[in-house]
């Protein structure tokens, strides 16, 4: 019997073939652009699923408790908490080696430059 991991990775093989094999043929096949949008948007979706990192926004005001929230969900005091701005600007934590964080602070020259990037996206 396949354990749930087991399964969904048999699924997403199962989705991965029928894709390679739409590859294969869409150079001899006619098909209207709207199915080919739904089969792309089902391909992106797949590849989702096999992403190991994914993106996750905690908002709220100054000294609103993010930090702590995250903190609280990781199982471990990762980011600091203080009364102060700390963690003010988007604050990115990826898994590593050790259970600490480090902390950059940015020039304003990169600060304006990334929050031109995050406007521009939004």
């Amino acid at each position: 019997m396949l354990t749930n991991s087991q399964a969904i990775q048999t699924t997403i093989d199962q989705f991965n073939e029928y894709f390679n094999i739409y590859d294969n043929v869409l150079p001899f096949i006619s098909i209207n652009e709207s199915k080919k949008a739904l089969i792309e948007k089902r391909k992106g979706l797949i590849d989702k699923l096999n992403q190991t990192e994914f993106p996750v926004a905690f908002l709220g005001s100054y000294s609103a408790g993010k930090s702590t929230m995250i903190n609280a969900i990781l199982g471990r005091e990762i980011l600091p908490e203080a009364n102060e701005s700390t963690t003010a600007f988007p604050t990115i934590i990826k898994k590593g080696d050790q259970d600490e964080a480090f902390i950059y602070f940015m020039d304003e020259a990169a600060r304006m430059s990334l929050w031109n990037q995050y406007s521009a996206e939004i």
